[in-house]
């Protein structure tokens, strides 16, 4: 009866030190398990950091023309491209960079000195020759604030048209003969002058 339960007995440790040792088994396998998992996490994150730089890859390029600003072969380089009627030379990746180039160095100043002049004067002169003029018309005094706003618009509008006539006089003298056979320079500069014209006849009836 004794040796039953020491057998039992010793069973009994036996089987807790086996399920003891299973546990600890299990901790390690999960333990380990953690470890290969936050490395294979670290190894993704390695490939896609390796994946994503393979991506951004930057070629750089150089080119040197300064000779289109010094030289006289620039400047006839850039009068030749302006003029001409083949299409494909500007699918030439360095021409392209050239054009880009020269944009952006002046299209401020283009904007500032010639696109803004411009539109000032086309607004201007719209409403001078309907709001202003309609309303002049059935104002009584000669003095009143139509006339003399009247008077502004039509000292303003002179500058800018003188300003635009200057524009298209450097035109004829660079171009010279060529300038008048543009149709479109014949139309800006016939428009000019009537505009003038109209300004000046308008500014004569006026009482100053």
């Amino acid at each position: 009866m004794k040796l039953d339960m020491a057998i039992s007995t010793a069973q009994a440790k036996i089987s807790a030190a086996e399920l003891k040792e299973q546990e600890i088994s299990k901790k390690k396998r999960e333990e380990a398990l953690k470890i290969e998992q936050k490395q294979l996490e670290k190894d993704l994150k390695k490939q896609r950091e390796a994946k994503t730089k393979g991506l951004t890859r930057y070629e750089i390029q150089a080119i040197e023309f300064d000779w289109l600003f010094d030289d006289d072969n620039g400047k006839k380089f850039l009068i030749a491209l302006a003029h001409t009627d083949d299409i494909e030379v500007f699918s030439v990746k360095i021409i392209q960079h050239i054009i880009f180039f020269l944009w952006s160095y002046y299209k401020m100043a283009i904007a500032l000195w010639i696109m803004f002049p411009f539109i000032l004067y086309f607004i201007m002169f719209i409403i001078y020759a309907t709001f202003i003029n309609n309303r002049k018309a059935v104002e009584s005094d000669s003095n009143g604030n139509y006339h003399r706003t009247d008077l502004a618009f039509v000292i303003i509008l002179l500058v800018l048209v003188a300003y635009n006539i200057y524009i298209e006089v450097r035109q004829m003298i660079y171009y010279k003969v060529k300038y008048f056979t543009t149709f479109w320079n014949l139309i800006d500069l016939t428009s000019l002058i009537m505009n003038a014209f109209v300004l000046i006849a308008d500014l004569s009836k006026l009482n100053l």
